[in-house]
């Protein structure tokens, strides 16, 4: 039994969805392998069901994982713009929300992640929760990582030019083996008495 199929029968035996087929409709289209995360919120937000998915995208255990606040997943910039608050509140009218997004995990760091909103209804129709689902985009997230990756590189180069400069003494090079040239910046050719001309 895949994924998707062991969902959708834990999910219609434990919550008994009003008979509308919300994880036939939540799952329509969505490949085995595309899941990353399936996972149950109260109507008041918080954390209400935990899968291993969860602690492989998120780092969180069950015991961490249930009862927390469903926006702990959100980055910053979204909680402050209430984007959680919103989003059910729009599954709440229009039965679904999707939408692409960078998660964060325990240990801080994000992923980027496509999701699924939908909410949850009672026998009477009424909303008592929602069930979020979220797709790899590993286009997205090797952008992302990408990004983040160049970021780091521009702040590690400025501290180095900065020590470099403060140092007064000190320069760079670097030797190509094969070619047995040897590449240098100006502080270092003039260390060694060479042209900085002829050392760039």
């Amino acid at each position: 039994m895949g994924a998707v199929e062991f969902c959708k029968s834990n999910a219609r035996d434990k919550y008994r969805l009003n008979n509308n087929n919300i994880f036939d409709l939540a799952l329509a289209g969505l490949g085995d392998s595309a899941i990353s995360a399936i996972y149950r919120v109260t109507g008041d937000g918080l954390m209400a069901s935990w899968n291993p998915a969860i602690e492989r995208v998120f780092g969180y255990q069950e015991s961490e994982w249930l009862g927390l606040p469903s926006h702990t997943v959100f980055t910053d910039a979204d909680v402050a713009a209430d984007i959680p608050q919103q989003e059910m509140e729009e599954a709440r009218r229009s039965g679904r929300v999707d939408a692409e997004r960078c998660y964060r995990r325990k240990d801080g760091s994000t992923i980027y992640l496509e999701g699924r909103l939908l909410p949850l209804g009672d026998s009477a129709g009424e909303i008592g929760g929602f069930v979020r689902i979220l797709l790899e985009n590993d286009r997205q997230d090797l952008l992302l990582r990408l990004q983040q990756s160049q970021a780091a590189l521009r702040k590690s180069e400025e501290r180095l030019s900065l020590a470099l400069d403060a140092g007064g003494g000190v320069g760079t090079w670097d030797w190509d083996v094969e070619l047995d040239i040897v590449y240098a910046d100006p502080q270092f050719a003039r260390l060694f008495s060479v042209d900085p001309n002829q050392a760039e």
